[in-house]
């Protein structure tokens, strides 16, 4: 059985464990590896991650049988726009219909707030996420490049749901 459970300050530790070892397995072969760690030193810092958790933005641990799988932050962006920012699982445990189940939170959470629709932003060649996240019911809105920094460029696809 799934635990989706709020994350705190006191879980910064382990959000970077689970971080590295999901992001080094499934971004290797999709981006380079520096990359990888640019991304992880930015995005993960327990600086980054507290600021965001004292600002509003969600983070949920997800845990199989009381052990930590996952991961995935979302909040209200705009009046009526809630966005997913994180959404990730150990390997092992793709393809059991527990992304779903955090994608259903975050539509759930969404309707309390009285969004429109629930947005996020998936690498182009993340076929894996952009598969699951069409299957949800996620449509394609428009290609979009981000200078994320040290050279790097994130060339994602901006999703959307109607809620």
């Amino acid at each position: 059985m799934n635990v989706l459970r709020l994350a705190g300050e006191n879980d910064i530790p382990l959000l970077q464990k689970l971080a590295r070892e999901i992001w080094v397995r499934h971004y290797t072969g999709i981006i380079s590896s520096d990359q990888i760690d640019f991304m992880l030193e930015k995005m993960y810092n327990a600086e980054t991650i507290s600021s965001e958790i004292k600002h509003g933005i969600q983070w949920k641990i997800v845990e199989e049988e009381k052990e930590p799988i996952g991961f995935y932050s979302f909040s209200m962006f705009k009046p009526t726009q809630c966005k997913l920012y994180k959404i990730y699982l150990k390997i092992e445990f793709h393809g059991l219909g527990i992304g779903k189940i955090c994608l259903t939170d975050v539509v759930a959470y969404a309707k309390t707030q009285k969004a429109r629709e629930v947005i996020l932003y998936v690498n182009r060649n993340n076929e894996k996420g952009l598969r699951a996240y069409k299957a949800y019911g996620f449509t394609i809105q428009k290609e979009v490049d981000t200078d994320f920094g040290n050279g790097y460029i994130l060339n994602d696809y901006k999703m959307s749901l109607a809620v």
